[in-house]
């Protein structure tokens, strides 16, 4: 193919996004600054869940993911919630969250997960060497927005959010960037 996608084709593919298994060694990766890998949040006013942190980690065995911290900022308990990542070469992936139990909702005020940390991944310092090894340089290669698609509360009161997200996609899928430059692909 005489086209290489922009510089996170991996992003959202590999399996970084669930939390690393006890007893397994935590994936290494570092934060993407923003000036390469640009994460945007939907505005989405009316949404009972909000992003609060919206990283780019690149993992040093290979791949990228966004990750993220929720908040519940409504007033009920959520039972279920699914939201997801587009990005503007056109990957991205969608995440659901669907519990049964009380004692596992997702309650008005706390966040998920609690601290970044709680992802599980070792993160390091995007040092020189790494920045040359990957090829964080240049310009912006990449945008990943971050949306949600659906919530479900404990009462059965749906927020939903699925025509703006079909429409998001399908304007992104018309205008995905790529890229033939060699600077922009992940190694």
């Amino acid at each position: 193919m005489k086209y290489k996608v922009a510089f996170f084709l991996a992003i959202f593919i590999c399996n970084g996004f669930t939390k690393q298994n006890v007893g397994q060694e935590k994936r290494q990766c570092f934060i993407v600054p923003n000036d390469i890998s640009l994460a945007v949040v939907a505005y989405q006013p009316n949404s009972p869940i909000e992003f609060i942190k919206t990283p780019i980690v690149c993992f040093l065995d290979g791949g990228s993911i966004g990750i993220y911290q929720l908040q519940n900022r409504s007033s009920k308990p959520i039972r279920s919630y699914t939201v997801a990542t587009i990005t503007s070469v056109g990957t991205g992936y969608e995440t659901n969250f669907q519990v049964t139990k009380k004692e596992n909702y997702f309650m008005p005020g706390k966040r998920r997960p609690e601290a970044m940390e709680d992802w599980g991944y070792d993160f390091v310092s995007l040092t020189e060497e790494l920045r040359s090894k990957y090829h964080i340089n240049g310009n912006l290669k990449d945008i990943t927005i971050f949306f949600v698609i659906r919530v479900e509360f404990a009462d059965g009161d749906v927020f939903n959010a699925k025509s703006e997200y079909e429409s998001l996609k399908r304007f992104i899928s018309k205008n995905a960037f790529l890229s033939d430059k060699k600077e922009t692909e992940v190694r």
